[in-house]
């Protein structure tokens, strides 16, 4: 199957078909797929993306909430935005969703480690089930898991790698510099 087939024969999830579109960003394209419904994976790898009718954000018939998921993205890396207001599907057990939402709720430009994130889900021994979670984050940014660090403070174990972890980091620091 071809990836920029019509909505009519793309591959469809359970609620429709879906689509996709990149995004150029500071540290890099950004790939963000939606169902009709919610927005499914924000990854830095076109790997990571399934077939979909390909479309750009401003195309009329790019689904209204993944042109908006392209538009705050842009608004973050501008350093105009903190927090992503969008419909997401998390897709995942009850413990994953519970360390996702965990991972919203650090605040733009600090972290947490996975001990810090399991101590406030009340599972202090789930350290491991912790980072399995982040792990298998497929909302990049949105669900921000580069804000997880190590034991020690310093990144580590970001999917898409360490200086990319690094640069969102740093990304974060100077906004939150530049507001003060």
């Amino acid at each position: 199957m071809q990836a920029s087939q019509s909505a009519d024969s793309a591959v469809r999830s359970a609620r429709g078909p879906l689509q996709c579109s990149a995004i150029a960003t500071p540290v890099g394209t950004i790939y963000l797929e939606a169902d009709p419904q919610a927005i499914r994976r924000v990854s830095f790898m076109a790997a990571g993306v399934i077939e979909a009718e390909i479309v750009r954000p401003d195309e009329p018939s790019c689904y209204d909430h993944l042109s908006e998921c392209a538009r705050q993205l842009l608004e973050y890396f501008h350093g105009r935005r903190r927090r992503f207001d969008l419909p997401v599907d998390y897709e995942g057990t009850g413990f994953q969703r519970d360390v996702w939402e965990s991972m919203r709720s650090i605040p733009f430009g600090e972290t947490r480690t996975s001990n810090e994130l399991a101590a406030a889900l009340g599972r202090p021994r789930a350290v491991r089930a912790v980072g399995q979670a982040n792990h298998v984050n497929r909302w990049m940014i949105l669900v921000p898991c580069h804000r997880v660090v190590g034991q020690a403070g310093k990144p580590a174990g970001f999917a898409a790698g360490l200086p990319l972890q690094v640069r969102l980091l740093e990304l974060e620091k100077k906004a939150s510099l530049k507001a003060e």
